[in-house]
């Protein structure tokens, strides 16, 4: 199994018809749980680790609870980012503002910023106390990119979290 798994997460030019007809029947031989154990493997290159997440979200319809708590922890902001990108595809409107708020707060302005884009086009309006000091954080980043992608999560927020935001 590990050769497989190093093999898919290894896999050149990952989006070419031909290297997936190579790296997708291995994903599946492989299995959810040792590409989890890839994305988790703190020993593995970040590459792999950051593949293996899009792996998952791709084939096995994302993460699981445990893992995102994991990732949402790793000490590679890389990971941490693909973790955020990969609860925005995956997860329901109610559930990815709390998952993703620690990322939005993130201390790496890349993983703050993938956040705020991964909360992006949800349906609805966003309802959280949490996230409002989290982005407060977002809008106040020394970095450009990180304050445009906080301020485009603020017509998202709801009357509330806005107000929140306005305390901060």
């Amino acid at each position: 199994t590990e050769g497989k798994v190093t093999a898919c997460l290894d896999a050149p030019q990952p989006l070419s018809s031909w290297s997936r007809a190579i790296w997708e029947p291995l994903s599946k031989a492989a299995g959810r749980d040792a590409l989890e154990r890839a994305a988790t493997d703190q020993q593995r290159d970040t590459a792999q680790r950051v593949r293996a997440v899009e792996i998952l979200v791709e084939r096995f319809g994302g993460l699981t609870g445990s893992a995102v708590a994991t990732l949402t922890k790793d000490a590679a902001p890389e990971v941490r980012a693909r973790t955020a990108w990969a609860i925005g595809r995956t997860r329901s409107a109610d559930e990815i503002p709390q998952l993703i708020t620690p990322l939005v707060a993130d201390n790496d302005p890349f993983v703050g910023r993938i956040a705020c884009e991964a909360l992006l086009g949800q349906p609805g309006e966003i309802d959280s106390d949490p996230l409002a000091a989290a982005l407060a954080k977002r809008l106040g980043s020394p970095t450009k990119f990180d304050r445009i992608a906080g301020a485009r999560l603020v017509p998202q927020l709801s009357k509330e979290t806005f107000r929140m935001l306005a305390v901060q």
